[in-house]
């Protein structure tokens, strides 16, 4: 299920698992399959692919050895979401206006 997102928006990590390693294979494997030989609860997964939670470094581990890649790939994919989420959220409010430090003479 896709989130409809802005088209500078980066795809949070659950849509990629979802789209790219659980639906590649033949027959695509289920959450349920996934979140069992993650040995997590079904409803943490659901979750994350759904866009409602986010990886933590201990999900990234889990899905570093489920799919073949590194805990890192799947934490910088979560780091470039949460940074635009956390971008998007300041747009326009005061703390958008940090002044920066001045250089020292």
């Amino acid at each position: 299920m896709t989130k409809k997102r802005r088209g500078d928006a980066p795809i949070h990590p659950g849509e990629i698992l979802l789209e790219e390693f659980l639906k590649s294979y033949d027959p695509p494997v289920s959450q349920v399959e996934a979140a069992h030989r993650m040995h997590i609860p079904k409803v943490r997964l659901n979750q994350l692919i759904r866009g409602n939670r986010g990886v933590t470094p201990d999900t990234a581990l889990r899905l570093a050895d489920l799919t073949g890649t590194s805990a890192e790939f799947w934490m910088n994919l979560q780091c470039r979401y949460a940074l635009w989420q956390a971008a998007e959220a300041r747009a326009g409010r005061k703390e958008s206006k940090i002044q920066p430090l001045a250089k020292a003479s």
